[in-house]
């Protein structure tokens, strides 16, 4: 499955990119995303711990299933705070 990143805050700007794309095996969950991040930018470790991942409708927990066909946004803590 495809699923698209888009990036909010200061992820976007630590990230080089406003949204990415990203390939994961179907069923893929919010932890699986999560690691396949955490091994594509280690440097990024701090805001790996504290981000939320969400949809247009609710946030999402680390054994929730991905949604296909969604955007999935990466927020940050709002003060910044990592």
């Amino acid at each position: 499955m495809e699923i698209e990143i888009a990036w909010m805050a200061v992820l976007r700007v630590r990230m080089g990119e406003r949204t990415s794309r990203v390939e994961l095996p179907d069923g893929a969950t919010v932890a699986d995303l999560l690691d396949h991040f955490r091994r594509r930018r280690p440097d990024l470790e701090p805001y790996w711990r504290t981000v939320r991942f969400a949809t247009e409708t609710a946030y999402l927990e680390g054994g929730d299933a991905l949604p296909e066909h969604e955007v999935i946004y990466a927020i940050p803590p709002v003060s910044g705070g990592v």
